[in-house]
């Protein structure tokens, strides 16, 4: 068979949710769509601070028309440990549930997705690590409070264990049902706003680079690049904005779709989350860091793609190089994160390089699966030159 034609015979898979409601109001179907799930008694996953703002009693409001007998679990944490984990398995495993609805940002779907699952099946969340979940869990509906992690479509869990950021990937994971209501998160202050919408955008972009792209990840990742890069802003600067939130909430959704299907987020969360471990920064934030590093760093092996991801941000590549246009991509991106506020190099953080060697050894150890789908080898010299890159704040040619 000739060799042009073995990208056509690649066959690829993709998983979402059996059913995905996104639009403004749409919180106003949770009692309806819970109800055609069956059953009568729910488990609510929620956080103090969701419980606080009102959003939790909005989605009580909507179970209680419906006539659901209702228990609340509001004490997620914003870093999820296997302790919290295992707090809320013994909670499931005490009472009978026929349902699990998650409200919150991205920790707290993924304690709604592990109470589903450790509700039906044995031992200790540890006990996933890496490996496939063998029974079903309880039926859930995912409902995100933030534009950015996706969680509500994914089929990972991310907890905290002893420093690590340990995965459970599993189709058992998925929800039944997504409700994507912008008007959910239009209470976000504007730090929490950039940081998870940064979050999506690196979702999106890592994508969109992973040797697991596809065209369906491809299309819903340039979708996703292009509404954070025309939204962004504006839900940062105003954010009873509607609009922005709606598109911002969108991209959040479909970013993650991609990501999830492509082979996840890529090089850009593993950098992330050495620079979170040493800096104890929230999760957004230090993936808004890396991304313009990772992207010119791959700019070398797929520089047709970082031009599409420079079209799709609004840049000019007419008259200019395709490597040029590649490096213009990692430029829009890195003026993004510092227009919403944002650190861009790790010289802000820590003007030594002290921990520089440490990162590289974390990254190499700790973090590879991140880069498993990465269209550049990193090695231990290129890993250097990366962190060297990301401490100098320039992006070079």
């Amino acid at each position: 068979m000739p060799e042009y034609y073995l990208p056509l015979m690649k066959t690829h898979s993709f998983r979402a949710p059996r059913n995905i409601i996104f639009g403004v109001g749409c919180l106003e179907m949770l009692g309806q769509e819970a109800r055609q799930l069956g059953g009568k008694s729910v488990l609510l996953v929620s956080d103090k601070i969701i419980d606080q703002v009102g959003l939790l009693d909005k989605a009580k409001k909507q179970l209680q028309e419906k006539d659901f007998e209702i228990h609340v679990f509001n004490k997620v944490e914003p870093e999820p440990t296997v302790e919290n984990a295992d707090e809320i398995t013994s909670i499931v495993r005490e009472s009978r549930y026929d349902l699990v609805v998650g409200v919150g940002g991205g920790s707290v779907l993924d304690m709604a997705k592990t109470a589903s699952i450790m509700a039906t099946n044995s031992g200790s969340i540890r006990d996933y690590f890496g490996k496939e979940v063998p029974k079903k869990g309880l039926q859930k509906i995912l409902i995100p409070t933030t534009a950015g992690t996706g969680s509500e479509v994914s089929e990972v869990i991310l907890l905290t264990d002893k420093g690590m950021k340990p995965l459970v990937r599993s189709s058992k994971n998925l929800a039944e049902i997504a409700i994507v209501d912008p008007l959910m998160s239009i209470t976000m202050p504007p730090k929490l706003t950039a940081a998870t919408g940064l979050d999506a955008l690196s979702h999106a972009i890592g994508a969109i680079l992973s040797l697991g792209a596809n065209p369906m990840t491809d299309t819903l990742g340039l979708k996703a690049v292009e509404m954070v890069s025309q939204n962004l802003r504006i839900a940062y600067n105003q954010g009873n904005n509607l609009q922005a939130r709606y598109h911002m909430a969108l991209a959040a959704t479909i970013g993650m779709l991609s990501a999830a299907n492509a082979g996840g987020a890529g090089l850009s969360h593993s950098l992330a989350n050495t620079v979170a471990s040493k800096f104890h920064m929230p999760h957004g934030e230090s993936c808004a860091l890396a991304l313009p590093y990772t992207m010119n760093f791959n700019a070398q092996v797929c520089p047709e793609k970082l031009k599409l991801i420079a079209v799709a941000m609004g840049e000019n590549v007419t008259g200019i190089s395709i490597y040029e246009a590649a490096h213009n991509a990692s430029v829009a991106v890195k003026k993004l994160v510092e227009d919403t506020d944002n650190p861009s190099s790790l010289r802000q953080l820590d003007d030594s390089k002290d921990y520089l060697q440490g990162m590289v050894e974390d990254l190499m150890t700790k973090y590879q699966r991140g880069f498993l789908f990465n269209p550049r080898k990193v090695d231990r010299r290129s890993a250097i030159n990366l962190y060297e890159e990301m401490w100098e704040g320039k992006l070079k040619i």
